[in-house]
Order: structure tokens, then C-alpha cells, then sequence
């Protein structure tokens, strides 16, 4: 049987899963709560790799 890794995620955010106690109630715990919070998460890091690059000098510099 392969591993899915949506069972991990989804499962983490439905109804009694591990992370409805800190996200659910920004994300919700019913279907597509899981696609919302790796939404966000992979953001967030786009956010922070494009605010390291804007404050390293030489790569702001680059053309």
C-alpha cells in the first residue's frame, strides 16, 4: 500500500486530529482544511525566502 501524504495532513485537521487545537479555528476542521493550512505554510515561506534575498545586499544587487 502506498503512502499517501494527504492522509497526514487531512487527518491532522479533521475533527479530534492533532492540529485542530491550534489551527482549527483559523482553517476549520472540514474537507479542503488541510489544502488551506499547506497553502498558507508554503506562502509564508515564499514570504520569508523573499525577504531574505531583498536584505542580503549582493543578491539585491544582482540583475
Amino acid at each position: 500500500m502506498p503512502i499517501s501524504l494527504n492522509y497526514g495532513r487531512d487527518t491532522a485537521l479533521q475533527s479530534g486530529g492533532v492540529l485542530v487545537g491550534l489551527f482549527g479555528g483559523l482553517f476549520g476542521s472540514g474537507t479542503g482544511a488541510g489544502i488551506a493550512f499547506l497553502y498558507v505554510i508554503c506562502a509564508v515561506c515564499m514570504l520569508l525566502v523573499s525577504l531574505v534575498g531583498f536584505f542580503i545586499v549582493v543578491v539585491r544587487h544582482q540583475d
